[in-house]
């Protein structure tokens, strides 16, 4: 059984026409009838009942075309797989990104690969996360940089990085200097929020109301810096993520971590991109390495 026999079987079975099937396939009806032939010979079935004008599957060939459809879409995988391998692939690729990809030394996945691709152009497009997440499904962008925990079950993530959630503090409040705090005690401090669209709101507002208060909401903001300034300024507390806040973190803003919620919050950050969804060959090239790349 070859390839070139389940492709053209599907083609006629597709079109039920054998001169149809060769027409799409740029090849003469008389060697699409052959490799039919061989094919039938070697399943030792009747694939197609022939009888009438417009050829049709038999039992046996409604069969074998639901595992030929399989196969080919395996070998097509497969192949495209195969070109991440490719020694010097060409193409191009847009990686969707939340704001925060310096701050996780993403760049420098971005840069090594450029260096082992240079001849694959790669552009980078920074969204919140609320609009990457639906760049993502709207194929504007071929794979994204983006959080676990607001993935959905159409995406497959290779983790990266591991973040985790702490409150920053004014440097003269009094829970300031703990080795940790409950965010329980937090509940009549005014709280500075990140907006909507970085999808930190719902789950921080979630997490006050299952420590039992409402937040006292005063500023909502895109601008991590911005809000570690206000902090610093005695405005106001937030939550975030340590890694970044670190980064960022130019004053003297206090980061200290929550024991309560009694499980760490924490955060993984990956490259994300579509289940069964066809991918260029530049992407899945970057996919591949990439996975490559967590292995070592």
């Amino acid at each position: 059984m070859t390839i070139m026999q389940l492709q053209y079987f599907v083609a006629v079975a597709e079109n039920n026409s054998y001169s149809l099937a060769a027409e799409k396939l740029y090849t003469s009806q008389s060697s699409v009838s052959k490799q039919i032939l061989g094919l039938e010979k070697e399943l030792n079935a009747q694939l197609f009942d022939r009888s009438h004008r417009k050829v049709a599957l038999t039992a046996q060939g409604k069969i074998v075309y639901d595992y030929a459809r399989e196969i080919l879409k395996d070998y097509q995988r497969l192949t495209v797989d195969l070109e991440a391998y490719n020694a010097d692939p060409t193409g191009q690729i847009t990686v969707g990104s939340i704001p925060i990809f310096s701050e996780y030394n993403l760049l420098d996945i971005l840069n090594d690969f450029s260096e082992r691709y240079p001849k694959i152009d790669v552009r980078i497009r920074e969204l919140e996360a609320t609009d990457l997440f639906d760049a993502l499904k709207n194929r504007e962008v071929d794979l994204a940089f983006f959080r676990q925990e607001f993935m959905d079950d159409s995406m497959e993530l290779i983790p990266l990085l591991n973040d985790t959630l702490v409150a920053a503090l004014p440097p003269s409040h009094p829970l300031a200097g703990k080795a940790s705090i409950e965010l329980y005690q937090l509940k009549d401090e005014p709280f500075l929020f990140l907006d909507k669209s970085t999808m930190h709101y719902t789950r921080d507002l979630a997490l006050c109301e299952a420590c039992g208060f409402t937040p006292n909401i005063v500023y909502i903001g895109t601008h991590i810096d911005n809000i570690l300034q206000m902090v610093d300024k005695g405005m106001g507390v937030a939550l975030l993520m340590r890694t970044v806040a670190e980064h960022l973190n130019h004053g003297r803003a206090r980061l200290v971590p929550l024991s309560n919620p009694p499980e760490e919050v924490t955060s993984t950050v990956g490259l994300v991109k579509l289940k069964h969804t066809q991918a260029s060959p530049s992407a899945h090239t970057f996919w591949a390495w990439v996975k490559d790349r967590q292995k070592k």
